[in-house]
């Protein structure tokens, strides 16, 4: 019941384009999510392991994504091309710090 109430806040409270999310296009598909710069900004001030050099914090939806990426690979967000650097599945939810301009 608790994975039903979390699935259904996922798709109609946190990914609602009226409150949170944005359509934006990654690696080709458009995809609703949430770019946290406050989280992240507070993330960097704790020194948290591979963070601290991230540019952007994204939120998505796991079952939008085709697949699981690991630190080092690349995304396309928006015509941008960034590395990963960290990746975890929250319940349904893929947090993902991204780091612009790096090439490894």
């Amino acid at each position: 019941m608790l994975k039903d109430i979390i699935k259904h806040d996922i798709d109609h409270v946190f990914m609602n384009g009226e409150d949170f999310a944005e359509l934006h296009i990654i690696d080709e598909l458009e995809i609703p999510c949430v770019i946290d710069d406050e989280t992240l900004k507070e993330r960097q001030g704790t020194n948290e392991l591979d963070v601290t050099d991230s540019t952007m914090l994204l939120f998505v939806p796991q079952k939008y994504l085709p697949k699981m990426k690991v630190k080092g690979e690349k995304m396309n967000i928006d015509g941008k091309i960034y590395t990963i650097n960290t990746w975890t599945n929250n319940m349904g939810m893929a947090e993902i710090t991204l780091q612009r301009g790096v090439s490894k």
